[in-house]
C-alpha cells in the first residue's frame, strides 16, 4: 500500500483510509474548505521560498564561478 493511502491514528500505527473518513458533508463543510485554502497558501508561500532560495543560491555559484574564472585568468597574464 502508498503510504499517502495511510492515516496516522497512533504514532506507531497507521490504517487504510475509507470513504467513511472522509464524508461528503464534511468536505463541504466552510471551515473545511478555509483550512484547505489556508494550507494551500502556505505552500504556495512556501515554494516561492524555496525557488528564491534556489535562485539566489545558483546566483552565488554564478558570481564565485567568475571569481575564479578571473582569479585565474589573473594568475595565467602574471
Amino acid at each position: 500500500m502508498h503510504p499517502s493511502e495511510l492515516i496516522v491514528t497512533d504514532p506507531n500505527q497507521y490504517r487504510e483510509i475509507t470513504n467513511s473518513d472522509i464524508l461528503p458533508s464534511e468536505i463541504l463543510d466552510g471551515e473545511f474548505l478555509v483550512l484547505l485554502f489556508l494550507a494551500c497558501e502556505r505552500i504556495a508561500v512556501l515554494l516561492s521560498n524555496i525557488k528564491k532560495l534556489v535562485e539566489y543560491i545558483l546566483f552565488k555559484l554564478q558570481l564565485s564561478g567568475a571569481l575564479v574564472r578571473t582569479k585565474i585568468a589573473d594568475w595565467l597574464n602574471t
